[in-house]
């Protein structure tokens, strides 16, 4: 964890390598389009966002989001 003034930078790493074999080259391309494409947003520009898509906004307050939504999430990255 480090701070920036206001702001609160939280570095997540993983215990374990990972296993790249056990994805398909479709796969592969989507996690690096998304690795990258997160790399250059900020966390508040991160949950503009998700907040601007049809799962965000069709779930009520307060309410759980369904895991089982994420297969109509649609972005361009």
């Amino acid at each position: 964890t480090t701070y920036n003034g206001d702001y609160k930078k939280i570095d997540i790493k993983a215990l374990v390598d990972v296993d790249y074999s056990k994805f398909s080259d479709k796969e592969l391309d989507m996690i690096n389009r998304a690795k990258k494409y997160i790399s250059t947003k900020t966390a508040k520009e991160l949950s503009e966002t998700s907040h601007e898509g049809e799962i965000w906004n069709s779930t009520k307050d307060n309410r759980f989001i369904s895991y089982d939504m994420v297969t109509n999430l649609k972005m361009k990255i």
